[in-house]
């Protein structure tokens, strides 16, 4: 894993990866000429943890709920592509962009002036992007930063859903109705009926909405017609169309 541009430190010890030309025995030869370790800052331990397990075993634990191996390395490659982006490019968002390389001590852009693709950059411009991407997650993590994007919420803890111990009544919808008083359907469906067939007495053009309506049931136009003289309604465009 250490080979792969993805992490800046070692998930079991928590001290950033070295380079080194290889190794004799016990013996480390160091690119550097050194072999103190380095504690890496919790926000690059964090992240780098969150790599290691999506390697490891295909999901990373996040805030609100496990994702994907393919979800967590799509959203880190989102949040690096951001940071590499210019002030100009960003606009409304220019002010964190330049929040979160403060944060790390470094320039916009991690001082990079033409962009190109994360894959095409030096190691060390690399690593300055990993770690601006680590300060950028934790900034959104303790309310620091907004992530504006669909999946930011992620790094948010879930919304307190409070659970319905069982006991407490519910409140009622209609605070005019009461449990002693319940719904009377059948007479909600009559009154109903009843208002129908009032506005088609008084409307041709609304008796003509009733007789559609009844035609498409069993029984067809005739049997509307039949029905609507019955309540005597006679008064609709239909009901000049007689067979």
């Amino acid at each position: 894993m250490s080979q792969l541009p993805l992490t800046l430190s070692c998930p079991r010890h928590g001290c950033y990866l070295e380079s080194a030309y290889g190794s004799l025995d016990t013996n480390i030869i160091w690119v550097d000429g050194h072999a103190e370790p380095r504690p890496a800052p919790p926000a690059v331990r964090a992240m780098d943890q969150r790599s290691a397990d999506a390697l490891r075993v295909g999901i990373v634990r996040l805030p609100r709920r496990d994702v994907h191996a393919g979800i967590w390395f799509r959203m880190l490659r989102t949040i690096i592509d951001e940071l590499s982006t210019s002030a100009t490019h960003a606009r409304t968002h220019a002010h964190t962009l330049r929040e979160v390389w403060a944060s790390i001590e470094q320039p916009i852009r991690g001082g990079l002036s033409v962009w190109r693709s994360f894959e095409l950059l030096d190691w060390s411009m690399q690593q300055r992007l990993l770690e601006a991407a680590a300060a950028a997650i934790a900034m959104i993590e303790d309310g620091t930063i907004r992530a504006p994007g669909t999946d930011g919420a992620l790094f948010l803890p879930a919304p307190h859903r409070p659970a319905d111990d069982g006991r407490t009544p519910r409140p009622i919808a209609d605070s005019t109705r009461t449990q002693a008083e319940p719904i009377d359907y059948w007479k909600a469906v009559v009154d109903s009926f009843n208002e129908v067939v009032s506005l088609a007495l008084a409307d041709p053009a609304q008796a003509e909405l009733l007789y559609r309506f009844v035609s498409s049931g069993p029984g067809g136009p005739n049997n509307a017609r039949r029905i609507l003289a019955d309540i005597g309604i006679t008064e609709y465009a239909s009901s000049q169309n007689i067979p």
